[in-house]
Formats: structure tokens, C-alpha cells, sequence
């Protein structure tokens, strides 16, 4: 298993990963109950992958973690 290397970020209240391999992930809650996550990779100014109510932030991570 390898370390990751999120962040957190109060000002936008959102967890990003900016990756050796120029991949940003970035992953946030849709701010009201219920409470569920969504995630989005970016490369090079693009999104490359995205997806939403995922049920934990482990699951966000995790899906966007295998992009």
C-alpha cells in the first residue's frame, strides 16, 4: 500500500491530492443531509474522472484514487 499525500483545505472545505503523475484529486461532501461525497480527477486543466454520492470520504478517496 502506498502513502497518500491528501490535504485538507478549510478555506474550500475540501480534501486534494496533487500527484507526481500531474493528476489533482479532489474529493468534498455536497454540504446537507444526508451527507454524501463526490469526487473529480483533473489533468492538465481537465477533468478526467468524476463521480458523486458516494456514501464516505474513504469511498471518494478511494475512487478517485483509482483513476
Amino acid at each position: 500500500m502506498t502513502e497518500t499525500q491528501w490535504n485538507y483545505s478549510a478555506q474550500v472545505q475540501r480534501w486534494y491530492w496533487h500527484k507526481e503523475d500531474g493528476k489533482t484529486l479532489i474529493v468534498g461532501n455536497n454540504g446537507h443531509e444526508p451527507l454524501t461525497y463526490w469526487f473529480s480527477v483533473w489533468k492538465d486543466g481537465i477533468a478526467i474522472a468524476e463521480g458523486d454520492e458516494l456514501e464516505s470520504i474513504e469511498e471518494a478517496k478511494a475512487a478517485a484514487e483509482a483513476v
